[in-house]
């Protein structure tokens, strides 16, 4: 049921924040950690999914190979006898 999966994330969610701002009482995490989940499944789940994809496709086309274009690819045929090479 929806409840419980967003009980269990919340949960979740306020651990992780927990251990990462441990001078915060648990209590004011745990209700900052709600409120903001309250706030993102409101957002219609293709606004999101559209932002993390194209986070997602940013990400692997940064570290993507990209072939030389011919502008920058060193011309493959062999330079003829007694011509100066481009």
């Amino acid at each position: 049921m929806r409840d419980d999966r967003d009980g269990e994330e919340i949960e979740s969610l306020t651990g992780r924040l927990i251990d990462r701002f441990p001078g915060i009482p648990a209590t004011s995490i745990h209700h900052v950690a709600a409120a903001a989940w309250a706030e993102v499944t409101k957002i219609p789940l293709g606004e999101v999914a559209a932002d993390l994809a194209e986070r997602a496709a940013t990400e692997s086309l940064t570290h993507y190979p990209v072939p030389p274009t011919t502008e920058t690819a060193p011309d493959p045929t062999p330079p003829r006898s007694g011509s100066p090479p481009s």
